[in-house]
């Protein structure tokens, strides 16, 4: 495409139309040839700026690499030392229980100890009150054996005394069981 096409007819007439026209021709060319070295001069600036770019961005990456190498080493060295911890709570837990576990098993013992003491002294206090109640009931059996032992010797005899202080009014009926009838 040619920058110039038209000449001012002054110029042309300064120049003569074949002068205008070589005239034109020149402008073109060196237009087109400061053009040329136009796009040059800035693809040449672009392509510095953009390698100038890339070289930031570079950097810039590579010293986000050593941060985050930086993070990493921090970060495993946290999480060393996170465990570490981890660790040495968890053994302390485990102590605390095995103590613990070891003094509930004593407690256990005791009580168990106190238990069978404590129904050890309650069957022998619960067989003590049977033999009391097993006497009671001997002693009370005795009485009543007696009784009816003195109730089966003194019945005739008291029987016979009242007969003897008190006179019969009446005659005595002695019973006699009955004979079955045939």
């Amino acid at each position: 495409m040619q920058a110039f096409q038209i000449i001012p007819k002054e110029v042309e007439k300064a120049f003569g139309v074949d002068g205008a026209e070589k005239f034109v021709l020149f402008l073109n060319q060196g237009f087109e040839n400061q053009k040329a070295n136009i796009i040059q001069a800035v693809s040449d600036a672009f392509h510095d700026h953009v390698t100038t770019e890339i070289s930031r961005v570079r950097l810039e990456v590579a010293d986000l690499r050593t941060d985050m190498a930086e993070l990493r080493a921090e970060l495993r060295t946290d999480m060393a030392e996170l465990r570490a911890e981890l660790r040495t709570d968890m053994a302390e837990l485990r102590a605390e229980l095995k103590t613990d576990m070891a003094e509930l098993r004593t407690d256990m013992v005791e009580l168990r100890t106190e238990l069978k003491t404590d129904n050890a002294s309650l069957r022998a206090e619960f067989k003590a009150d049977i033999s009391e109640v097993h006497k009671a009931i001997s002693n009370q059996t005795r009485w009543i054996l007696v009784a009816l032992l003195a109730g089966a010797v003194l019945y005739p005899i008291s029987i016979k005394l009242i007969d003897r202080l008190i006179p019969a009014s009446q005659p005595s009926v002695i019973l006699q069981p009955a004979q079955p009838q045939r």
